[in-house]
């Protein structure tokens, strides 16, 4: 799913190239097919890893996805949450960015920013600055351990730049919680950052 929930200008090319050589080496080292027959099928799907795909993403979940929710479960009437970590962080950014009608509540758990210098950033404090949210809320959280991880290098520099953005734009209708949780790595991070940001995010 790196295609659908990465906008345009979020992943360098190195980053990608990286993590189609990532998976072409665990295919060699965990399949028990003939390593010949193991590379033929790698490269097969070099390109696995692409992005640029989140407007048209979100926009089935507004147009298409959420009428379907709503028709046949019960809901409330209002906005909804989005909650992701990872790629679905960098893709949860990316909303709150776009300011989609369709959510009120953010969970950025480890946001999946691999550009150096992205111009998503760019734009927030202006956003922050300028907008009146009636009662959004955000919840952005990272491991130590992934923070200095060197394969995560670039993460770290985008998340650490996110969470001084949003800190120092306070903004009007805006509640923003940022938690660093010590000794977690970019997968341990995960239970507990989704239970303390379901428990802010949904809280009466």
């Amino acid at each position: 799913r790196n295609h659908d929930m990465s906008p345009k200008g979020s992943q360098a090319q190195e980053f990608l190239d990286q993590m189609n050589s990532s998976s072409t080496l665990w295919h060699k080292q965990t399949d028990n097919t003939s390593g010949e027959a193991i590379i033929k099928a790698s490269l097969s799907t070099k390109k696995k890893y692409t992005q640029g795909g989140a407007d048209d993403f979100l926009a089935f979940i507004e147009k298409e996805l959420d009428p379907v929710i709503r028709k046949h479960y019960r809901t409330n009437d209002g906005k909804a949450g989005l909650m992701g970590a990872s790629m679905g962080g960098l893709f949860t950014y990316y909303a709150f960015l776009k300011q989609s009608p369709l959510f009120d509540r953010f969970f950025i758990g480890s946001p999946g920013l691999q550009l150096p210098n992205s111009k998503l950033l760019d734009g927030l404090p202006e956003l922050l600055r300028s907008t009146d949210f009636k009662d959004q809320r955000i919840f952005l959280s990272a491991g130590s351990e992934e923070l200095i991880n060197p394969f995560f290098e670039t993460l770290a520099m985008n998340f650490l730049k996110m969470a001084q953005i949003f800190s120092q734009n306070p903004a009007d209708g805006l509640s923003f919680e940022y938690r660093v949780y010590s000794g977690k790595t970019h997968t341990t991070v995960g239970p507990i950052a989704r239970q303390e940001a379901a428990e802010f995010l949904f809280k009466p």
